[in-house]
Parts: structure tokens; sequence; C-alpha cells
């Protein structure tokens, strides 16, 4: 069960899950960023104009692919 285990099980997961959390929030924001300083905020918003803009899980972590596939 998800909720079952001792209480030293269920802080680990917490944590662990924390730390995945942590994790896409520092992708998302390095992507960003990236994004931004190269071609400005609107092309980074550019993410939100369709799921077709959305970057896959690989342009995550390589903006410069995901510039290249959407080209705003």
């Amino acid at each position: 069960r998800r909720g079952g285990g001792g209480p030293v099980q269920r802080l680990a997961r917490r944590l662990l899950g924390l730390g995945l959390k942590r994790r896409q929030y520092e992708r998302g924001a390095a992507f960003f960023s990236y994004v931004a300083d190269a071609r400005g905020i609107e092309a980074a918003s550019a993410v939100w104009n369709g799921p077709q803009n959305l970057p896959t899980d690989a342009e995550i972590d390589d903006p410069a692919a995901w510039l290249t596939r959407v080209d705003p």
C-alpha cells in the first residue's frame, strides 16, 4: 500500500518525492533561463501557446533543440 510501512519508510518516501520535485523545478528553471537569455521572455512564454510547443523531456535538458524545433 502507498501509505503503508513504518514512519521511517514514510519519511523516506516523502523526502525522495521532495527531491524529485526539486529536480523538476531546477530543470524547468534552467530551461526557461536558457530560452529567455537566448531569445527573450516572449520566446520562453511560447511554450504555453499550445501542446505542440511543450518541450519534450529531452528538450528540457537541451533547450537549444526546443528552440530549433519551435523557433519562437
